[in-house]
């Protein structure tokens, strides 16, 4: 789910319908855990959270860096914020303004940008 920061419920949904909290630590979702009691296991209902099936983790592997089409096949589109910002995120328009002293008003140092 989304963290509630973003609007999200920052929980797991069952398809039986229990509501599983989550916790963002560090930016990543974690499901707090511990060991359920004898008594847990006997009285409360059992929620299955993966399938029954044997998971292959390394299904959708795939090595950009193998593919020597990678880079051509990357759609041409411009930076965010582009033209505002350069490839380093720095702000492009940028007004450089100096500051000086230019005498006294009533007793007050009188400062005029140059």
């Amino acid at each position: 789910d989304t963290a509630i920061a973003f609007g999200g419920q920052q929980r797991i949904l069952t398809p039986t319908g229990y509501s599983i909290p989550l916790d963002i630590c560090n930016g990543l979702a974690c499901l707090r855990t511990r060991p359920f009691t004898d008594d847990e296991w006997a009285t409360l209902p059992h929620v299955e959270m993966t399938r029954n099936t044997h998971w292959n983790p390394r299904v959708h592997d795939a090595n950009a860096m193998d593919n020597p089409d990678w880079n051509a096949n990357q759609p041409d589109e411009p930076l965010p914020n582009e033209p505002n910002f350069n490839a380093f995120g720095e702000y492009m328009h940028r007004t450089k303004v100096a500051m000086a002293d230019r005498g006294t008003v009533d007793g007050n140092i009188a400062r005029v940008a140059l």
